[in-house]
């Protein structure tokens, strides 16, 4: 992967927030540079970069594309930088046409996209005539340096961690002051050899390099030193949704360095949805979720190559099925022909609806709205009931304003609401991947429980709850219950299992099929 590339995909999944699966390679030598999923609207975008090498700063073109020319030693740039190669070698190319349809990227429902440094107005015509949309490099470079310029965090990515450095350290030249009264050390970067002592800031200014040059240099050096990246296995972590506080050790573990100390670069996204990071999964933008057993195994059915790795918890704790306070409403027998609110249909609220229901003996309607509009929609009365995971049960119980009829966390047996699931190639190809992820996110949860006030700081800051009795409950009742080793009761799989017969779901794959012990004995403590 070349180091512009890992610049652009940077760009795409950190200041765009979009899923990524860089590098795919396709029958006959051919690659696509990057795939991309917006994970809110699940828009896909297939991205080609076509600045490398020499040929950084020449403009992208509307010239005619000769195929012929490629084989010709000086042509052979030039045909590069034309438009016409990107259309016939990257976006037409009949194997990876076929390659795009394995992801899901369909024909005429997705966009294309080239980087480039710049382009002629003739390229950027036919690119509009071909529905390609040109992106310039340079303002991708301006977007992650603006992104980035006020934070003071550590980015565990090694591209956008190089870029952050560069940043801050124009940001502490630009505060220094003109009359400095230190002398400094001045490197002449055309010519080493002329390093000085003693010179000044405006000896720095009649350099013989221009500003422009000094920039020019400086985003060479950059890009030489974000080539060295990788050092690490990067894996690719989805969660099912935003700001679940059972989530926030998946985080602590960068902060507290425990993905690196285990070889791992975490990256990770957050999705509207289980069935959403299932998607993710399937398609290759992640190589590890935290999902639920009967999802897990409805995409083992359907021919998904992936495996329950390890256990996130065992019983619902914080969940509640919740009315407001001045619902009639006062039990689920009571919810016969109603509407309850879910995030998704298959996701583990759906099933946990359902359970409710049938526990009750009664029928009721299941409406998706996804996690951030469950709340308003229940307060609005678009739905009568919500199932909701914490800290949004607690949002409505705390205060008064909403009524638990259920408190799913104790009156359900163990059936795994959330589970780790990693892809089979993960499990197969890069076993110590996969328990060099779980041993940091397991240790993060340890310490966060072994260290009241780090865990509930910690807490606080990534709900992004102002209550603090909210807070102190999400801590009490659902980080201390979170297990620190991956060990999983197959009882617990079999009572999953049993819940998707209540959405009508038979003939799941065997245990075996969905679940491996062999990262059973990965543990935080």
């Amino acid at each position: 992967m070349e180091t512009t590339e890992k610049i652009v995909e940077a760009y795409v999944r950190y200041v765009k927030g979009w899923a990524t699966i860089p590098n795919v390679r396709c029958e006959g030598q051919f690659e696509i540079d990057l795939l991309a999923i917006n994970p809110v609207t699940l828009a896909r975008y297939h991205i080609e970069s076509g600045v490398s090498g020499s040929q950084v700063y020449s403009k992208l073109t509307g010239r005619a594309f000769d195929p012929a020319l490629l084989k010709v030693r000086v042509q052979k740039p030039k045909m590069r930088r034309t438009l016409g190669y990107f259309i016939a070698h990257k976006f037409g190319t009949p194997a990876i046409i076929t390659k795009l349809s394995e992801f899901g990227f369909r024909p005429g429902e997705h966009k294309k996209i080239v980087v480039t440094w710049d382009w002629t107005e003739e390229a950027k015509a036919a690119a509009d005539e071909a529905g390609i949309e040109l992106w310039n490099f340079r303002q991708i470079m301006r977007e992650i340096a603006h992104s980035i310029h006020d934070k003071r965090s550590y980015f565990t990515d090694d591209t956008l961690h190089t870029i952050n450095l560069f940043v801050r350290a124009l940001d502490d030249i630009e505060r220094e002051p003109e009359s400095h009264s230190r002398r400094r050390v001045v490197t002449d970067l055309a010519n080493p050899a002329r390093a000085r002592v003693g010179a000044t800031p405006d000896d720095v200014k009649n350099s013989r390099l221009s500003r422009s040059m000094a920039h020019v240099t400086a985003v060479g050096a950059l890009l030489a030193c974000v080539s060295a990246a990788d050092a690490q296995t990067t894996v690719k972590i989805g969660l099912a949704v935003p700001n679940y506080g059972p989530f926030a050790p998946v985080y602590a573990a960068e902060e507290l360095g425990y993905y690196k100390e285990n070889g791992v670069t975490a990256e990770i996204t957050a999705y509207r949805g289980g069935p959403a990071a299932q998607e993710a999964l399937a398609a290759g933008a992640a190589d590890i979720i935290n999902f639920f057993p009967p999802g897990v195994a409805l995409a083992v059915k359907k021919g998904i190559k992936e495996k329950v790795v390890g256990i996130g918890s065992a019983r619902p704790a914080g969940w509640h099925i919740v009315v407001m306070a001045s619902s009639p409403f006062r039990t689920v027998a009571d919810l016969a022909g109603k509407k309850i609110g879910i995030t998704a249909k298959g996701a583990t609220t759906d099933f946990y609806a359902l359970w409710a229901a049938k526990r009750a003996g009664v029928q009721i309607e299941t409406i998706p709205v996804g996690a951030p509009a469950l709340i308003p929609t229940l307060k609005s009365g678009q739905i009568d009931v919500a199932v909701l995971n914490s800290p949004l049960s607690f949002r409505l119980i705390v205060p008064g304003e909403g009524r638990s009829l259920v408190d799913l966390g104790k009156e359900m047996e163990p059936t795994l609401p959330d589970v780790w699931v990693a892809t089979q190639s993960l499990i197969d190809g890069n076993p110590k991947a996969v328990e060099g992820t779980l041993r940091a996110i397991y240790k993060a949860t340890a310490y966060m429980k072994k260290n009241r006030a780090y865990g509930v700081d910690y807490l606080r800051k990534f709900t992004g709850e102002k209550d603090d009795r909210v807070v102190e409950l999400e801590y009490d009742v659902v980080l201390a219950a979170r297990p620190t080793s991956a060990k999983i009761d197959r009882a617990w799989i079999e009572a999953s299992l049993a819940l998707a017969a209540l959405g009508g779901i038979t003939d799941l794959p065997a245990i075996a099929e969905i679940f491996t012990e062999r990262f059973g004995a990965v543990s935080g403590e």
